[in-house]
């Protein structure tokens, strides 16, 4: 930790920095509980990943023996390319302002991390919005969940946790309809 001594500044080391930092990240990461970080792309910026989005189409049908099928099954997919980014934070401070009050590194340290949280957020945000399960305009309660997760095929949810989203505004409703079924 950086202190002072009436004569000399000793400044913060950068691996304290660094945990305090990460300790900020670590204990604000509220979207992180709903996606799954991908660090196989960790090393450079600019580097490519391809997800691929799935897809099938057709149906089977009832036949008679001695006939085939009228139509055919098929599957297919579309690729969607991200480009890894750095994130990252500049910040600044004048030995005056460390000598008089200590806790501005703290605070520095702080904002940044809350900055790097919302704008990782609204990345994710960005990303469930390209969803096509979401449902609008629901009645409040019980029903419209089950209703919710009724709409995600069954072995696509065995073993995974789902979850809503709801808008902080209908937060009240939700929870007073829900009452101990919460």
């Amino acid at each position: 930790m950086s202190s002072y001594d009436g004569l000399n500044v000793y400044p913060f080391d950068n691996e304290v920095v660094e945990i305090k930092f990460e300790n900020q990240l670590n204990t604000r990461m509220d979207m992180m509980q709903f996606a799954t970080a991908d660090y196989s792309l960790a090393e450079n910026a600019g580097m490519k990943k391809k997800v691929r989005k799935y897809s099938g189409t057709g149906s089977v049908e009832e036949v008679s023996m001695g006939n085939g099928n009228s139509g055919t099954i098929g599957a297919g997919f579309v690729e969607v390319e991200y480009e890894v980014g750095t994130t990252q934070g500049k910040g600044q401070y004048y030995d005056e302002q460390l000598m008089d009050d200590p806790a501005v590194i703290d605070k520095l340290i702080q904002h940044m991390s809350e900055l790097m949280v919302n704008d990782m957020n609204s990345k994710i945000a960005g990303e469930f919005a390209k969803t096509s399960n979401k449902m609008f305009g629901i009645s409040v309660g019980f029903d419209a969940i089950s209703d919710a997760i009724a709409s995600f095929p069954q072995e696509g949810t065995e073993g995974e946790a789902l979850f809503i989203l709801i808008n902080r505004g209908d937060s009240s409703a939700w929870r007073k309809a829900l009452g101990d079924d919460l």
